[in-house]
Order: C-alpha cells, then structure tokens, then sequence
C-alpha cells in the first residue's frame, strides 16, 4: 500500500509541481482579472470648481455616494483620495443653482455606475473680506501644578474671505491648541477656524494668513484656590420677557498660579453670552476667562439662564359675530377695543391674530337686542384677562 502511494506521489513529480504552480497562477490570474460593481464604503466630499473671482460659496457642499465598476484588483487598490466629486461652477452668478455633480476615478480602468445626490443646490453670493481677532483656544490641560504665561502669536488678526452671509455669521476667529501634560513651552502651527454665536464651524472660507504660529510659556504654579464663576452677559430679551435663575455647572472652579495672582482673584469671568431678543432658556458651555500665569480648572463651564415671560398689557381691536342664527346681523359698534393683560408670551400671539368675540343669538329674533359682552366669547387663553371699554354692544337682526 505504501508503496503504491509512493509511485502515486513521487512518480514523475517534476511535472505534478509544475502543474501545482500552473493552477495556481490560473487561480490568481482569474481574480485579479474579475470584476467587482459595490458602493464605496465612504462618502465622497465634493468641492467647487472655477468659481467667478467675485463670488463665493455661500451654501454648505455635501458629500456623495459613489458606486463603481472595476477589476477586483483595481477596486481593492482604491481609495478616497483616488475619486474626485466636483460641481463646475464657470460663468454662473450671484444665486441659487441646480448643478449635477461629476465624480470621475483616478484610475482609468475604474468607471463611475452611480453618484448619489446626482445634483446639488448651490448658492453663490458677492465675496466679502473682513478683519477678525484670533482668539486662542486651548483643548486639554498642562501638567499638574502648572500654568500658561501669555501665549504669544505670529499673527494678532485675520483677513477672512467668504460670501457676505457667511462672513457676517462669523462670531470669533479661534486657533484650537491642544494640550496634553505639557510641562515646558508648547509651540505649534495652527489653522484659523471661523465660530458664528453658536459656536459652530463655519464653511468656505479662505484665511490670510492660513496658519498661525502659537507659542505657549509654560510656567510652574506656586498656589491654587477655589474660586467662584461670574457669569457676564449682554442684550435684553425680547419684550415682555425677563432673566430668571442663572446657574454654572461647576459653580466653582480652582485657579492656579502664582500667590500674588491668585490674592488679586475671587471670581472668574465667563465668555459673554449675549441675550438680545431671548424668549426661551440659554443653555451653553462656555470657557472661563483667565489673567495671565493663571490656569483655571475646569476651564469650560456649562450655563444655564432661565428665560421667563412676564406680565405684558396690550390693547387691540375685536371683531363682533353672530353664531346660531340665519339671520343677518348687523352689529354697532363693528369692532370694541379690549385690554388684555396676562404673560407675555400668550398676549403676545393673541394680539397678532385676529381677535374675535362670538356670541350666541340663536334665541333671539328679528329686530334690535342690546347684547352684554362676556370673557368667554372671544376664546382666549384662560391665563389672559380682558378689560372691555365698553360692555355691551347693540345688533340688528334681520332676514338675510
């Protein structure tokens, strides 16, 4: 037996393995020259192509959905970078436009089966440049027991470029500099970043300079204290409305520094949160701002500000109906002036519609009736209270 499976394997074995290497070049020259049709696994941003020198991009740039067809060894090659989504945007003006979206591959034997959205809405608008502070903005902390000095920067301001809305939206200019136990100065290049009030990122936008040189001295802190959290403010809310509780989470944070800093410090200040035209609560975390050779700890404070309705008078004009009744009605006066008075949110929506007193004639016949006015006949909310000039009014009913 033995012997028999010997001869099997080892007869003529130059040509068994040549046949072994023969299959399995076959084998991989079959995959690597199959094909393969799949969505790419991660979406492709488009960008803006040969927009007019005078405009700019005033709407946000989604990005797509590409399916393709290649060879399996094309397909497993592939890669974000290698596929460009664009829209051309040439001679287009100042407005709003439907424009398809051209994605092509890197690699000629890849072909694009399916872009999805296959358009987009594009918003153009005049290009505006205006001047900014750069604030810096640290992420992390220092190592323990040390503070920042005054960080230095190459640049004090910015020219940001962008569409007119886009560049009024702008709150601040931050550069972002991460921290991470340093114990020493900590320099870095760092990309300017446009906020609107929200704090959020803004788009589409250009930066002169486009980097920032940050240098941070980092000193070691001789004391720390527990300090208390100020909130600063600025604006009204809207009429009608006042500022209720305000509360910090912490409601309290430790100051670092030197001793003789530290003795001139009690409270630290918030950014300010600006109020104007406010009708319902503020929610925000915002950073603590510190004097020099002073680290605060936490340094980024949620907020809490109770927006309230107050008590709000307003005089507005009622009209008069008839309900119940197929007589026509006929009413003197047409409309009564009332007062109403309650908060200020509910007074406020009833005096901007149409206020209406509705009264109830079904039992009343042809001719003149001398009719008292009552609350419940203009269907208000029952926090509001009416005070009438008049309390009656006089109609005349008569077949229509």
């Amino acid at each position: 037996m033995l012997k028999r499976l010997s001869h099997i394997f080892l007869d003529n074995w130059i040509a068994k393995i040549i046949v072994i290497v023969l299959a399995f070049g076959l084998w991989a020259f079959v995959v690597n020259t199959g094909y393969r049709s799949d969505v790419l696994p991660e979406s492709i941003s488009v960008t803006a192509r040969d927009v007019p020198d005078t405009l700019a991009i005033a709407s946000e740039l989604p990005a797509v959905q590409v399916e393709v067809f290649a060879p399996t060894a094309s397909f497993q090659r592939l890669k974000t970078n290698d596929i460009q989504a664009f829209v051309n945007t040439a001679g287009l003006s100042a407005g709003n436009h439907s424009l398809e979206i051209k994605v092509f591959a890197d690699d000629p034997n890849v072909r694009v089966l399916e872009v999805t959205p296959p358009f987009l809405e594009l918003t153009l608008e005049n290009k505006r440049t205006d001047v900014f502070a750069i604030n810096l903005e640290t992420e992390g902390s220092l190592g323990q027991g040390f503070v920042a000095d005054k960080a230095e920067l190459s640049s004090q301001d910015v020219r940001v470029t962008g569409a007119t809305s886009t560049i009024a939206a702008i709150d601040q200019v931050v550069v972002r500099l991460p921290l991470n136990g340093e114990t020493g100065a900590v320099e870095r290049t760092l990309t300017p970043v446009a906020l609107n009030q929200d704090r959020e990122e803004l788009n589409n936008l250009s930066f002169s300079p486009e980097v920032i040189e940050v240098r941070l001295p980092v000193i070691q802190a001789e004391d720390a204290k527990s300090v208390g959290i100020e909130v600063d403010t600025a604006g009204q809310p809207a009429e009608g409305f006042f500022v209720g509780t305000i509360s910090s989470d912490p409601s309290t944070t430790t100051a670092q520094g030197s001793s003789k800093a530290l003795s001139e410090i009690t409270t630290l200040v918030t950014e300010t949160i600006d109020l104007s035209g406010a009708t319902e609560t503020i929610e925000r975390t915002v950073k603590l701002i510190t004097p020099d050779n002073v680290r605060a700890e936490p340094s980024n404070i949620s907020i809490k500000i109770e927006i309230r309705p107050g008590s709000l008078t307003r005089t507005v004009d009622a009209r008069i109906e008839a309900t119940n009744t197929n007589l026509s009605a006929s009413f003197s006066p047409a409309s009564i002036s009332i007062t109403l008075r309650g908060p200020a949110d509910k007074v406020r929506s009833a005096g901007e519609s149409d206020v209406v007193a509705r009264i109830d004639v079904a039992s009343l016949g042809a001719g003149q009736h001398t009719l008292q006015l009552q609350r419940s006949q203009f269907g208000l909310d029952d926090q509001i209270e009416i005070d009438f000039v008049q309390t009656s009014v006089d109609v005349t009913l008569s077949p229509s």
